[in-house]
């Protein structure tokens, strides 16, 4: 069995991040999902949020929309509409766009292709937002 997970985390554009690790949490659709090497092949919906790769002290620490996560026992493949490492989170731009989208949202239907759009959106700018919230609180620990 593998001791180390071949991690990929890819969007439209490009492949964002090819690394190895031993540990990986990525925001499942259902819940967070914790992956060490030799992990029942599975495949899930991912919401937006933190994916972790590394264990908690040297982790590389990302904001993910959603999109799917393929796990085999010696690999986690990521596909995510958009992807920010920590370091290039910017906060005042994310609480742009959380308000601009939310004020975008406020009129449509839920029907609306546009609507879903803008809470994808909303989705990930809080995912930024919060990230950002939780990696400057621990800092102090």
């Amino acid at each position: 069995m593998s001791v180390i997970l071949k991690v990929e985390v890819a969007t439209p554009e490009k492949l964002l991040l090819s690394v190895e690790s031993q540990f990986v949490v990525a925001p499942g659709e259902a819940g967070d999902i914790g992956v060490l090497p030799g992990h029942t092949p599975l495949m899930t919906l991912l919401r937006a949020g933190e994916l972790q790769i590394g264990d908690e002290d040297e982790a590389q620490r990302f904001a993910v929309s959603g999109g799917f996560a393929e796990v085999l026992p010696d690999r986690v493949t990521l596909l995510v509409d958009e992807a920010l490492p920590l370091a290039d989170i910017d906060q005042e731009k994310s609480i742009r766009q959380l308000q601009d989208a939310m004020e975008k949202i406020s009129g449509l239907n839920d029907e609306l292709p546009e609507y879903h759009v803008q809470l994808r959106r909303i989705a990930f700018a809080e995912a930024c937002i919060a990230l950002l919230k939780k990696m400057s609180g621990s800092k102090g620990h």
